[in-house]
């Protein structure tokens, strides 16, 4: 049963899941064209997140409380980072360190980079 504390998720249907839907994350896939999007507006992005958590003063409790969005955003930024740096050999590890104060252990930061760094080679 859904109730305040335990909402039910919302199905959205295909036709209606776009970027302006209100329930729909604004985001871009790397995968498709990340070489159109700029490290500076990812970056923009992720001190905005972070702007918007320092000036919290209590965790958001609801969805629809000040700052949530950007706590799960910053959540979910932290589970990339944690994923990549154990799937990546010690190689890789060793090129991304090199970049690590721009990135700050941001996960979408840290793949654009790598994504980047690494066009041409092989899987």
């Amino acid at each position: 049963m859904c109730t305040e504390e335990n909402p039910c998720l919302v199905d959205i249907n295909d036709n209606d899941w776009n970027l302006d839907h209100p329930l729909g994350w604004k985001t871009v896939n790397f995968l498709e064209n990340f070489s159109n999007l700029k490290f500076e507006t990812l970056q923009q992005g992720q001190e905005r997140i972070e702007d918007t958590l320092a000036m919290l003063d209590s965790a958001p409790q609801t969805a629809e409380d000040e700052g949530a969005k950007e706590l799960a955003a910053k959540q979910h930024a932290i589970w990339i980072a944690k994923f990549l740096n154990n799937s990546w050999s010690k190689n890789v590890t060793a090129e991304m360190n090199a970049f690590e104060e721009d990135t700050k252990g941001d996960g979408i930061l840290q793949f654009h980079i790598f994504l980047h760094e690494n066009i041409g080679h092989a899987n």
